[in-house]
C-alpha cells in the first residue's frame, strides 16, 4: 500500500471510459490527494481525497435531456472517494453535493415575482437554466455499465427542488417527495416503471394550475400514480375528489368551503380532477367542478378542460349536483334548465370562455323564459346567441339588447302588451334588471310605446 500526496486524475486515470461520459473538459481541474494505493494482481483500488475546483457536469447514461452536476461552492471542493479499478471499476464518493439537472423545453424550473406569478428561471447568459434538483448529505456510487446509486444515509438528506413549469401547458409543480433511481440494478423498479428505468419517482407534490385558475389544492387531497421522470420521458398521473359541504356567501358573490377558488375571475368549486402526462406531454386533462354564474347567481355544474398550449375549455356536465340552497335543475328536452326565482328561467345549451384584453367573460347559449308577474303574464322564451357575462354580473347582448324579427304580443290582465326587444343590466348597488321595450294598446287604436325594466 503506497500514500500520494496530490495528482492530476489524468495521471492516475488513463483510460477514461470515454463511451460512458465523453471526455469531459474538467478532467484538467480535477486531482486526487492524500489517497492510499492498494495493488495486487487481482485487485486495483485507491482510496483518499477527490478535489475539483470548477462545477463537474456529466450526462446520466441512456437518459436524454439529463446530466449529473458535482457541485462547486469554492475555490476547490473535496470529498472522499474509494475507487476500485480491477476487478470491477467502481467509485463511491461521500457527501459530494450533487445536483440532477433537467434540460429540455417541458421541464422548466421557474420562481414566483414580486407579483406572485411564476416566472422562467433564467441563467447569466440571459438562457432559461436547467431544472435542479439538489442533494446534500448523502453517498454516491457508480460503475461503469453507467448505474448510479444516490444512497441515503442514517438522517434526513438535504434536498432543494426547483418549482418545475410543465412546457406551455401552464401547470407548475412543487415536488415534495421524491426517490431516485438512477441504477438499473435497483430492484424492484418504481411503480409504473418498466424494468431497467432510471431518474426519479415523484410520491408527492403540490399542483398549480395555469394562469387564471387559482384553486385552493392541498397535496394531502390528491393521489399520485405513477410520477416519474426519467426514461421516456415525465409522466404519470394526478387524481384528487372533493365531497366537501359548499356554503354560498352572497354578499360577496362566492362559493366558500374546501377547494373553492375561482377560474377566470369566476368563483368555482372543485369536485374531482385527474390530470395525466405521457412522454412530456399532457394526454388528460380535466377538473369537474361547480362555476356561479354572476347576474344569475347560480352554479352550473361543469367539466373544465385544459389543453397542450396552456388553454381550456368549458363544458356542461351530463349531471347537475348542486349545493344546499339552490333549487335543483330541470331538464327540457336534452338540456338543462336553471331557476331564478321570480326572475327568469335559464336554460343552457353550451358554454364558452371568451376573453377580450385581460378580462373573461361566459358565452352562454340558449333560452331565458322571464318569470316576473309570471301569474298573469305567460312569457315566451328567447334565445340567446350568445349571451356574455363577466365575473362581476355585467350581461351583455349582441348590439346590446335582443331586438325579435317580429313583435312579441302578450296579455296582461285583459291589456295587449308588445315586446320589441329585451335587455339585461346590473345597478352601482349589485341590483339585478331585467328590461323590456314596446308598447302596451290600453285603448284600442291608441297604443303607448315605451320601455319598463
Amino acid at each position: 500500500m503506497e500514500s500520494i500526496g496530490f495528482t492530476p486524475i489524468k495521471k492516475v486515470v488513463r483510460d477514461w471510459p470515454t463511451d460512458i461520459f465523453g471526455e469531459p473538459e474538467f478532467l484538467d481541474f480535477v486531482g486526487l490527494e492524500n489517497y492510499l494505493i492498494l495493488s495486487t494482481e487481482d485487485l486495483f483500488r485507491i482510496k483518499g481525497t477527490l478535489l475539483w475546483s470548477v462545477e463537474l457536469v456529466v450526462p446520466v447514461p441512456g437518459i436524454e435531456d439529463i446530466s449529473l452536476a458535482f457541485l462547486n461552492d469554492g475555490e476547490r471542493t473535496a470529498v472522499e472517494f474509494d475507487a476500485t479499478v480491477r476487478p470491477e471499476f467502481s467509485l463511491a464518493l461521500t457527501d459530494p453535493g450533487i445536483s440532477i439537472r433537467v434540460r429540455n423545453d417541458f421541464f422548466v424550473p421557474v420562481s414566483k415575482n414580486s407579483e406572485g406569478k411564476w416566472i422562467d428561471e433564467i441563467d447569466a447568459d440571459g438562457e432559461v437554466r436547467p431544472a435542479s434538483i439538489r442533494f446534500g448529505g448523502i453517498g454516491l456510487s457508480f460503475d461503469l455499465d453507467g448505474n448510479f446509486d444516490i444512497d441515503f444515509p442514517s438522517g434526513s438528506p438535504e434536498i432543494d427542488i426547483d418549482a418545475i413549469r410543465l412546457g406551455e401547458t401552464g401547470f407548475v409543480l412543487e415536488i415534495e417527495d421524491l426517490k431516485p433511481y438512477f441504477s438499473k440494478k435497483q430492484l424492484p423498479p418504481p411503480p409504473g416503471a418498466a424494468p431497467g428505468f432510471q431518474g426519479v419517482y415523484i410520491e408527492s407534490l403540490k399542483l398549480h394550475f395555469p394562469e387564471d385558475v387559482e384553486l385552493d389544492i392541498a397535496p394531502d387531497r390528491l393521489e399520485f400514480e405513477h410520477i416519474l421522470l426519467g426514461t421516456g420521458g415525465f409522466g404519470g398521473t394526478i387524481r384528487g375528489v372533493w365531497d366537501d359541504v359548499l356554503s354560498y356567501n352572497a354578499a360577496d358573490g362566492i362559493l366558500e368551503g374546501h377547494g373553492t377558488g375561482s377560474i377566470s375571475s369566476f368563483s368555482f368549486a372543485i369536485r374531482s380532477l385527474e390530470i395525466s402526462f405521457k412522454q412530456n406531454t399532457l394526454t388528460a386533462g380535466e377538473v369537474h367542478g361547480l362555476i356561479l354564474f354572476p347576474f344569475f347567481e347560480v352554479p352550473v355544474d361543469c367539466i373544465v378542460g385544459f389543453l397542450n398550449n396552456g388553454d381550456f375549455t368549458v363544458s356542461i356536465s351530463a349531471t347537475q349536483k348542486l349545493p344546499a340552497g339552490f333549487p335543483e335543475p330541470t331538464k327540457k328536452g336534452a338540456f338543462f334548465v336553471f331557476t331564478k326565482e321570480d326572475l327568469l328561467e335559464l336554460q343552457l345549451k353550451s358554454i364558452a370562455f371568451e376573453k377580450k384584453d385581460d378580462n373573461f367573460s361566459l358565452a352562454i347559449v340558449g333560452s331565458i323564459q322571464p318569470l316576473i308577474a309570471s301569474e298573469t303574464i305567460s312569457w315566451p322564451a328567447f334565445e340567446v346567441n350568445p349571451l356574455t357575462v363577466d365575473s362581476e354580473g355585467n350581461v351583455s347582448l349582441p348590439g346590446g339588447w335582443l331586438t325579435f324579427d317580429e313583435q312579441l304580443t302578450l296579455d296582461f290582465n285583459s291589456f295587449a302588451i308588445e315586446i320589441t326587444k329585451i335587455g339585461f343590466g346590473t345597478e352601482e348597488n349589485l341590483d339585478k334588471w331585467v328590461g323590456f321595450s314596446g308598447g302596451i294598446n290600453i285603448v284600442d287604436g291608441v297604443p303607448i310605446r315605451g320601455g319598463v325594466e
